[in-house]
């Protein structure tokens, strides 16, 4: 069934670098903000937020008992699954390939069903990611559960459907958001459905990689150069006449004549040698003279 679409709001785009990045902090604040508006005092007053740059809140136990921001549509197990630390190494992980003794504290009786399929999610599935890609995902998922709370929408998290999906990339591109952050959300969101048994929102082939070509115009801000010369530029220019024998290896220019050591120091800092005013594009340096380009 086709989703139905809603009209945009009115908005107003400017090309304004600056307008843009004092519209992002006061995005990530009004975040804040609402999250503050949907939890009870009481669990507000015991957040404390991850150091990052979009709000997350550090540790998702402080919610256990939290019915605001939607939690308190979730069922037990449902808000488990939204708040679980997939990050630590399962016990699988831990038995080095061998999994270690399994039975009940009270011990007797077989597992059900129910509680082998629960075991397997925690103790054997988590393993399909690595350790440090698992805790990549876990802070971008921090991200996004502070999110739906924000919008009063826990219950929709997992599973998430497309739409909320394109919401939350949405506000955190107004946020300032780049590519690889982006990405990186989208692939928590997906592995956590794929843990706990959910269709992902990218389920339809080519899906994932659409959206994400739709994104790749965004290369961030420029780097700002008195004169933005580059490697190529050096060596059309340089001769061996020209050139010393070695680079000395200081970082005082823009860049150095010698090819084999113009690649090295493209990204050096402006010049402070006495000749130099720092401001000038680039010298080339040689036992006899300095030759301006």
């Amino acid at each position: 069934m086709a989703r139905r679409q809603q009209e945009p709001p009115a908005v107003e785009y400017r090309s304004d670098p600056e307008l843009a990045r004092a519209t992002a902090v006061a995005t990530r604040s009004a975040i804040k903000a609402a999250v503050a508006e949907q939890l009870s005092v009481s669990t507000y007053s015991r957040i404390i937020w991850a150091k990052c740059k979009f709000p997350a809140i550090q540790s998702m136990l402080v919610l256990r008992c939290e019915t605001g921001g939607g939690l308190g549509r979730l069922g037990a197990a449902e808000r488990d699954n939204l708040l679980r630390d997939t990050t630590p190494r399962t016990a699988l992980e831990e038995g080095d390939g061998l999994l270690p003794s399994v039975e009940r504290p009270e011990g007797g009786g077989r597992f059900r069903i129910a509680e082998l399929t629960a075991l397997f999610r925690s103790a054997v599935l988590p393993a399909q990611v690595e350790p440090g890609t698992r805790a990549g995902y876990y802070r971008a998922w921090r991200g996004v559960v502070t999110w739906l709370i924000a919008h009063d929408t826990a219950d929709q998290g997992l599973p998430m459907d497309l739409s909320t999906l394109e919401a939350v990339t949405m506000e955190w591109l107004i946020a300032g958001a780049s590519v690889s952050t982006i990405r990186n959300m989208w692939c928590a969101i997906e592995d956590g459905h794929r843990m706990f048994g959910h269709r992902p929102p990218f389920w339809e082939p080519g899906a994932f990689r659409r959206r994400l070509k739709a994104l790749s115009s965004i290369r961030g801000s420029p780097t700002k150069l008195a004169f933005p010369i580059g490697v190529h530029h050096v060596s059309g220019h340089a001769t061996p006449s020209l050139v010393s024998a070695r680079c000395s290896g200081a970082t005082s220019c823009w860049s150095h004549a010698e090819p084999s050591c113009a690649r090295a120091h493209a990204k050096s800092r402006p010049c402070r040698r006495a000749m130099c005013d720092g401001v000038s594009t680039l010298h080339f340096t040689c036992s006899m003279r300095t030759v301006w380009a």
